[in-house]
């Protein structure tokens, strides 16, 4: 599981709204979030699942690392922890976006 909260604090550094309405909003996706999920609204577990989705490959996006990043790096980030037998393999896998 990754927190897109962690990311959203490192990525938007000093910015007091990090709900997911609001980062939703500031990443132009709210609009995407409403046609995905019709009838639906924040709050509810589809939408909100629905921008989690549309919301973490943007942030990634955003960081450093010129379009790839590995697990890894993005476990640092995130502040996630990984299985150790699990640990060489990730670090080798880039996260395309």
């Amino acid at each position: 599981m990754i927190d897109t909260l962690r990311l959203a604090r490192v990525i938007h550094l000093g910015k007091q709204r990090l709900s997911l309405t609001d980062l939703l909003s500031r990443h132009g996706l709210t609009q995407q979030v409403n046609v995905l999920v019709p009838g639906q609204q924040p709050h509810r577990a589809l939408w909100d699942t629905a921008g989690a989705a549309l919301l973490l490959p943007d942030m990634i996006r955003q960081l450093p690392g010129e379009g790839t990043l590995s697990f890894s790096a993005l476990k640092k980030i995130a502040g996630l922890p990984v299985d150790d037998e699990r640990n060489a393999i990730e670090q080798q896998l880039p996260l395309e976006f």
